[in-house]
């Protein structure tokens, strides 16, 4: 079986007998085992076979590694039955078949008929000794944990734990010793320092010869971040519902009360200051209409996936600002665009959102007597760090600013400034565009000296 290169020549075909096979050195001590011998003995390699079959320090009497010429039979009795074990002499060492002769104890059944059903299954699968020694893994369990079976096999379940989940190890065997099985989720680690949340399941077996555990470990990462993202959208759903019913609520009652007092003097006969209440309804109608409008906008954001292209940031800027032509020649608002800007990879009306909603706000919240100044450039390296594929994005104008307890809660809905102007939606869609592109928006500011707000979006190739 040994080449001169040191080689095993048949390796392929012995590691797929039934029938443990094993290669000795001169001294007894195992160089080879092959995957029958391995799930029957347990790995063996660099131990010689008097210490791990017997339990014996010196050979037994009659060992057939020792004839020098010729091979040697020998009946035994293992563990696993009878066998009859032929040592063949192969270059220094001797080759040695164990064929067994009786049937297999109750834990070699197990053994053998589990590694025939779950080196199939895509559930990474373990069997091992109740004190933690691995005895055999599936071909899922290397690949959940990135490492080959002979790494796996021999080593005790603690070399794998980190420190927090080693510590559930006392419970888990208190489960085993009074209900003869355990279940967890637990964090687990790779040898590249990766992490996953592993959902962890054993049984324990009694046989004859003593117990074992057969474990299963599943990679539930993605799963529980599904569940915290949908607890998550949730509460934003829930608070969602809240703050459109308070903030319809209002409108709504105005209008109530206006057609109630139009009927009366309609209904007596006098129409005096009819004209006026008309316009208050229309005037909440029309408010109405435009925060339903605003609440659609936003609630698109996350159910349509407009297709993207390289854009040029300076031309949306110019036509966003195009669109607000009425409230900048009000206001004489001015804009400033830094040259160059880089290119973004976005949907036009996504980006068209965002601009016109940040402009929008600058115009509307300015400081009196001001005339109002935006200027929009790329952010410097000391203050963003965009993710790779992303660059940062600033829109800064000269307003009045934002106080330090509102800068998170400006990108809620409905959060509006002191002098309760718009719909409280814009900068709640604002943030929800960018996240759709995975990107991220902050805000910098301090009181009396204007905003600056930071855009994370996905850059275009020049």
């Amino acid at each position: 079986m040994a080449g001169e290169d040191g080689g095993i020549p048949w390796k392929e075909v012995v590691e797929a007998l039934a029938t443990p096979v094993s290669l000795h050195g001169p001294d007894r001590t195992v160089l080879y085992q092959n995957p029958a011998h391995r799930r029957t003995f347990g790995p063996a390699e660099g131990r010689r076979c008097h210490e791990f079959l017997w339990g014996r320090a010196a050979p037994c009497a009659g060992c057939p590694l020792g004839g020098e010429e010729g091979a040697a039979l020998r009946e035994v009795d293992l563990s696993g039955g009878r066998a009859v074990i032929t040592a063949v002499p192969v270059g220094a060492g001797r080759a040695v078949v164990m064929e067994w002769m009786g049937p297999r104890s109750p834990r070699q059944w197990v053994l053998e008929t589990l590694h025939r059903a779950f080196e199939v299954a895509d559930t990474a699968m373990f069997v091992e000794e109740l004190n933690g020694r691995i005895l055999d893994v599936n071909r899922a369990a290397e690949l959940l944990f990135d490492m080959p079976r002979d790494q796996l096999v021999g080593r005790t379940v603690a070399e794998l734990l980190p420190p927090e989940t080693l510590e559930l190890v006392p419970a888990v065997r208190e489960d085993l010793a009074r209900h003869g099985r355990f279940e967890l989720e637990a964090w687990q680690s790779r040898p590249d320092g990766s992490r996953f949340l592993a959902r962890v399941a054993g049984v324990l077996h009694r046989d004859p010869e003593g117990e074992f555990v057969v474990v299963t470990v599943r990679d539930v990462t993605a799963e529980r971040l599904e569940k915290e993202a949908l607890a998550e959208r949730n509460r934003e759903l829930e608070g969602f519902l809240y703050a459109v019913a308070h903030d319809l609520r209002g409108p709504l009652g105005t209008a109530r009360g206006y057609a109630a007092l139009l009927e009366e003097r309609l209904r007596c006969g006098r129409p005096d200051g009819a004209e006026g209440m008309c316009r208050q309804l229309r005037s909440q109608v029309d408010r109405l209409g435009g925060l339903l409008e605003d609440l659609l906008a936003f609630a698109r954001i996350g159910a349509e996936r407009p297709a993207v292209r390289s854009l040029d940031l300076a031309a949306a800027c110019r036509s966003a600002w195009t669109d607000l032509g009425l409230r900048v020649e009000e206001t004489g608002a001015e804009m400033e665009l830094d040259d160059p800007l880089p290119r973004v990879r976005m949907a036009p009306v996504r980006l068209h959102q965002v601009l016109l909603n940040l402009f929008g706000n600058a115009l509307r919240y300015r400081r009196p007597d001001v005339q109002p100044r935006i200027r929009v450039r790329r952010a410097g390296q000391e203050e963003a760090d965009p993710k790779p594929g992303y660059v940062c994005v600033v829109v800064e104008d000269n307003g009045p600013g934002i106080p330090k307890e509102m800068k998170e809660r400006v990108f809620h809905l409905f959060v509006r400034g002191q002098e309760r102007k718009g719909s409280g939606v814009g900068l709640a869609i604002v943030r929800r565009v960018v996240a759709a592109e995975g990107g991220r928006v902050w805000l910098r500011s301090t009181p009396g000296e204007g905003c600056r707000f930071y855009l994370e979006l996905p850059e275009a190739e020049a």
